[in-house]
């Protein structure tokens, strides 16, 4: 008898029900339940499954377990078992956004996180998820969305990634968005979890992503404010805006020292006004001082400044602060986000960031295009 076929026959043995009972309310045949209680026919198809277990009776931990142990998924229990563990890496160093981050505390099932590309969304999202790993003993699950990319992931491919990492062996996942879905919402059903879903594109994209059980806890993060999920799903909303002038000094001298900062106050200034309180932009800056420690940062500054100025002359016109965010009213050029481009010598066509910057789009989109995989939120320097 296989671990499946004996566990639907004791559920079912412990509910009263006979095969023909349970045939008859479930529309499954009296042969091929006995076959699956005797362990014959290999694995149980998942629509059976799920036919069966709305017949029975059961617990939502005990329908959990039937669903599970039939596709093969990892069942926590005091013995060990799967579960996932798949946030990554706790940022190095956090400043600021306390109520953002108090609001994340209180937040009920669903949180959202938006702002512009380089705002810290991610940063934000998993400074919270590690520090409150204790409220989730059933794992935590992963996703990026790509939503801002050039291949949005497709809602069933990514569930297919979710019921992978929940243990449910690639052959059996279902064919279809809906049968994954509802799938992935028992598996996770009565599950204290984190579904932590980044750079989301829109609703659409998250809408079929969310668990049913109010035990779990979502939270997204987006350049878009993902109203839908705020007015269909009752998520809370949490909107980043840029750092303050205090919190945008804290980030430098927790990476680079007070006495540096303090040696060099006019460069520090300097510095601050060009990158406008964006994280990703100081984080980037930083690093480029910590990499070269016995530079001045007037040197930094300078030739950060050398490089906005440049493009001021090739692209005139009057200074555009970025996304509408001034740092202590002085105004971020519009041209920034190419500047921190060059500034850390990578190489992606600077056509493409003038394009986002000429158009009026969310031009801390380019800053994220820019400086991709050099230092900042979601992937942080590590402390020195």
């Amino acid at each position: 008898m296989s671990r499946f076929g004996a566990l639907l026959r004791r559920l079912r043995l412990d509910t009263g029900m006979t095969q023909q009972q349970l045939e008859e309310r479930s529309g499954v045949s009296v042969r091929a339940i006995s076959r699956l209680e005797a362990g014959h026919g290999g694995n149980p198809r998942v629509n059976t499954v799920r036919l069966l277990a709305d017949a029975l009776p059961l617990e939502a931990h005990e329908r959990e377990e039937l669903l599970a142990t039939a596709t093969g998924a990892g069942r926590r229990e005091t013995g060990g078992g799967l579960v996932p563990q798949q946030l990554p890496a706790r940022p190095g160093a956090f400043v600021g956004r306390r109520d953002a981050l108090a609001a994340l505390d209180e937040a009920a099932m669903i949180s959202t996180i938006s702002g512009g590309g380089g705002m810290g969304k991610t940063w934000l999202a998993l400074y919270w998820a590690h520090r409150n790993l204790d409220r989730f003993p059933d794992g935590q699950l992963y996703l990026d969305l790509r939503g801002h990319g050039d291949k949005p992931v497709d809602p069933a491919e990514a569930m297919r990634g979710l019921l992978t990492a929940l243990g449910v062996d690639e052959s059996a996942v279902p064919a279809g968005l809906d049968a994954r879905t509802g799938l992935y919402r028992s598996l996770t059903t009565g599950k204290k979890m984190l579904v932590l879903l980044d750079d989301a594109r829109d609703t659409d994209q998250v809408s079929p992503l969310l668990p049913g059980s109010s035990t779990c806890t979502v939270v997204v993060t987006s350049r878009d404010n993902l109203a839908g999920l705020v007015a269909v799903h009752g998520a809370s909303p949490i909107a980043l805006e840029v750092l303050n002038a205090t919190e945008s000094r804290h980030v430098l001298t927790r990476r680079l020292g007070r006495q540096r900062l303090a040696a060099e106050p006019a460069a520090v200034g300097d510095i601050l006004a060009c990158c406008g309180g964006l994280p990703l932009a100081l984080g980037v800056v930083a690093a480029r001082a910590v990499l070269r420690p016995d530079a001045q940062l007037a040197a930094v500054a300078a030739e950060l400044r050398a490089e906005v100025d440049r493009l001021d002359t090739a692209n005139p016109g009057p200074d555009r602060p970025l996304n509408g965010h001034r740092l202590d009213g002085v105004p971020v050029p519009r041209q920034l986000p190419s500047a921190i481009r060059d500034f850390t010598g990578r190489a992606e066509p600077l056509a493409a960031l003038d394009a986002l910057v000429a158009a009026e789009s969310d031009a801390n989109s380019a800053v994220i295009t820019a400086i991709d995989g050099t230092a900042g939120v979601g992937k942080p320097v590590p402390e020195l």
